[in-house]
Order: structure tokens, then C-alpha cells, then sequence
């Protein structure tokens, strides 16, 4: 059978795209602010990822007492703020320093200033 990975393939993914720069502005907020104990940056992170990725947490909402902004303030963040996701977070940084090398915060560097080239 075919390998469904080629060198093609493999060098598109690796290569900058003009997404780089919003997907780097998410990482920056999610790195910088990586707790989940405030409302704001709850609210912050679902909202700009959500709406990013098209995939708004408030599409999936169903019949819900809560509508609009409130939906995040109310709903949301309050259930996002007591799910435990800190701790989880925590184990796989740990995880990563300790046991799994492959597993980073970081992305991987992409564009003129990573060494990587592409070749369009």
C-alpha cells in the first residue's frame, strides 16, 4: 500500500502560510495568560478561538436560559473555571518535562526568521 505521507506533503505543512500570524497571536494569549481561574481571560480565550476556528461555543448552544454576552459570564466561564482544565494542564507540563519529550507549549517556528524555507 502507498505511504499517504509524501515529501510534498510534508514540506506544504512545514512551510509558513499567511495564517501563521493569527494562529501565533492565540498561542501569545494562551502562554501568557495560561491559568483559567479569571472570567476575562476564560471568556477571552473561547470567544477569539472560537470565532477564529468557526466553531463559537454559542452555536452549539441549546435551549439555554442564557442568551447573548451573558451566555459567557454566566454559563461559560463558570464552568470552565471549576472543570479541573488548570490541573490537567499542569500534569501535561510536567508530563513533558519529566517523561514525554515530544509534547511542547511551543509551536513549532515557521516563516523567514525559522530556517525553514519554502518552495512555492
Amino acid at each position: 500500500m502507498p505511504s499517504l505521507v509524501t515529501t510534498d506533503l510534508v514540506k506544504k505543512a512545514i512551510c509558513s502560510k499567511v495564517w501563521d500570524l493569527g494562529n501565533q497571536v492565540l498561542y501569545d494569549l494562551c502562554r501568557n495568560h495560561p491559568d483559567h481561574s479569571r472570567d476575562d481571560v476564560i471568556i477571552a480565550k473561547i470567544w477569539l478561538i472560537g470565532r477564529t476556528y468557526a466553531a463559537a461555543i454559542e452555536r452549539r448552544l441549546v435551549a439555554h436560559k442564557t442568551e447573548g454576552d451573558a451566555f459567557y459570564e454566566t454559563e461559560v466561564a463558570p464552568k470552565i473555571r471549576s472543570s479541573g482544565i488548570d490541573d490537567w494542564f499542569r500534569t501535561l507540563v510536567f508530563a513533558s518535562c519529566h517523561e514525554i519529550t515530544w509534547f511542547s507549549w511551543e509551536p513549532l517556528p515557521v516563516g523567514p526568521d525559522s530556517g525553514r524555507r519554502c518552495n512555492r
